[in-house]
């Protein structure tokens, strides 16, 4: 059974869209600690949808959930974190 990832894309106008893709099978930590930090430092988050090309300015959101994370994260990710109350605020 493919494992389903999901990205809520929040942007700084208080809307959101969700993006749903399979987890690759790739296993190779470097690797996916590499694209992880790429992505990361892009200037715009981009996705095949169907037939369409999604580009996101990066400016233009205010912050990104994927569930279930990477199997691989760049060392300065903080582990064992948890929310504590709402996810982003009114700000």
């Amino acid at each position: 059974m493919t494992t389903l990832v999901t990205a809520a894309i929040h942007f700084t106008d208080r809307t959101s869209i969700t993006l749903q893709w399979p987890r690759g099978s790739g296993n190779d930590v470097a690797t996916i600690t590499s694209n992880v930090r790429q992505a990361l430092e892009a200037e715009s988050l981009v996705a095949l949808v169907g037939d369409d090309l999604l580009v996101v300015p990066m400016r233009s959101v205010k912050y990104v959930h994927v569930s279930p994370a990477p199997p691989a994260l760049p060392a300065h990710v903080i582990r064992g974190a948890r929310l504590d109350g709402g996810t982003g605020g009114d700000d």
